[in-house]
């Protein structure tokens, strides 16, 4: 097959490129490595330049910025399309890369799939522009949407019942999430060798759910005084992070991460959106932390209760002080913990080239 994906460039604060990070790099590399020709197209809010490079099998190109960038990038992508020939188009990172993958399909009569990593309607970008109606008629007018979980691929089936829907997972990287030894990653990071530490890893932008945490770890230190948190990502500024037994490590690079995981007994899952809008969440950190076998708790909500591997006593009622001061008691001084056989990018790519074969116009390649 001949694939064009559509995407931007930064995901999740991290630039999926240059940082070779997340679905979005895996699965372009993942179909290439089985032979399938794949070039991706992403649009850079950022940079006002644009690049080509060729690496891991794929070839990608970024485009512009937001604005400016905006009319080079659909250029570039009218210009793909005639010099490529791609056999399917995929839209994916953001509701309006699927309804520009569904427009050039139906100019250009390609093939569309979408792959949708995230609860689209609940990005600032879909709200402000009310692109929800263009949104699922481009999935309705497609071969095929693709979500990352059972129950976002549910809801979308009842909001756009006519292409078929698949499940692609998200994953770890398995050559960077994995057990260590936790007094030598200690030991790399400078901590203590011989207290509890509790880990939170990800951005600070709700003061709201932030809160939750401080008061949560307060409580728990009357009874586990000498614990610590270390606590890495970006915060904002109404995010007061000087606080006794909180060690702040900044935004950290994406390789670093799993040495402090592998440091903590334990690490923690917050509400950082409202209820409403992590109805079909299921946190990437979570696979990550399966996949270093360290005990996290998270908050009942979207598809966590229903994940295979995450027992109820991980859980705990949303935004809830006392609920999360237990769980942490709970989970604080456990020993490693033995989670279901992780998905590889690998086999999730393998499995989305399957899908996207049988998809295709009469089931072929």
């Amino acid at each position: 097959m001949n694939i064009l994906w559509l995407i931007k460039r930064r995901t999740m604060g991290q630039d999926v490129i240059s940082q070779k990070y997340g679905r979005y790099y895996y699965l372009p590399v993942g179909l290439a490595g089985q032979g399938h020709r794949v070039t991706v197209l992403a649009l850079d809010y950022k940079n006002t330049h644009s690049e080509c490079k060729t690496f891991s099998g794929v070839t990608w190109y970024s485009e512009g910025n937001l604005i400016s960038g905006l009319f080079s990038y659909v250029g570039k992508a009218r210009e793909l399309i005639l010099t490529e020939k791609p056999d399917w188009i995929i839209g994916a990172t953001d509701m309006h890369f699927s309804i520009l993958a569904d427009l050039l399909g139906k100019h250009y009569n390609i093939p569309v799939a979408h792959d949708i990593y995230d609860d689209f309607e609940t990005f600032s970008s879909g709200r402000r522009f009310r692109l929800n109606r263009l949104f699922y008629h481009a999935l309705n007018r497609s071969r095929l949407v693709v979500s990352f979980h059972r129950k976002l691929s549910d809801y979308l089936q009842r909001r756009a019942s006519k292409p078929r829907h698949a499940v692609v997972t998200n994953c770890a990287d398995a050559s960077v999430f994995y057990p260590m030894d936790r007094l030598a990653c200690r030991n790399r990071l400078g901590l203590p060798e011989d207290i509890p530490i509790i880990g939170y890893f990800g951005a600070m932008q709700s003061k709201k759910g932030m809160d939750v945490l401080w008061k949560a770890f307060e409580r728990m230190r009357v009874k586990e005084p000498d614990t610590l948190m270390v606590v890495a990502g970006k915060a904002d500024k109404n995010i007061h992070l000087d606080r006794e037994g909180v060690l702040y490590r900044g935004f950290l690079p994406h390789d670093q991460i799993p040495y402090y995981i592998n440091a903590c007994n334990m690490v923690v899952i917050i509400c950082y959106k409202t209820l409403n809008d992590l109805k079909h969440s299921m946190p990437l950190k979570s696979y990550e932390y399966m996949a270093c076998s360290i005990p996290f708790v998270a908050p009942d909500v979207g598809a966590l209760p229903n994940e295979k591997g995450i027992a109820g006593e991980m859980l705990y009622k949303p935004n809830d002080v006392k609920a999360l001061t237990q769980a942490l008691l709970n989970h604080l001084h456990r020993e490693r913990q033995d989670y279901p056989k992780q998905v590889t990018w690998t086999e999730a790519a393998a499995h989305l080239a399957e899908t996207l074969v049988k998809a295709a116009p009469g089931g072929k390649q």
